[in-house]
């Protein structure tokens, strides 16, 4: 099954979204995304705005060791995700990541 079909998953988004803004950050929801709009975003998200200093990206993906998957299976590499939020305007401003199994 692909990760919008997998169980809890519409749960897990709609507490997010409640969650979210109790931190005062400026965000979306992005569903079922390929490789190339997940990055685009990014960018996109990080250009939008004249001061930014932080990015707090979620993918609710399933995945494997140092990559998530696609709307189309097909695995996205953790560091190219990285490698995008240090781009831009973040370039050179702290990042925290996290990836779990």
């Amino acid at each position: 099954y692909t990760t919008a079909d997998r169980p809890g998953a519409e749960e897990e988004r709609e507490t997010l979204k409640k969650i979210i803004p109790q931190f005062h950050v400026i965000g979306g929801v992005h569903n079922n995304l390929d490789r190339e709009e997940m990055l685009s975003v990014i960018r996109q998200q990080q250009e939008s705005y004249l001061a930014i200093s932080g990015m707090i990206v979620i993918i609710m993906s399933q995945g494997q060791r140092g990559a998530v998957y696609d709307k189309n299976n097909k695995p996205v590499n953790i560091h190219d995700v990285l490698m995008t939020m240090n781009s831009g305007k973040l370039y050179g401003k702290p990042k925290v990541s996290n990836s779990s199994r």
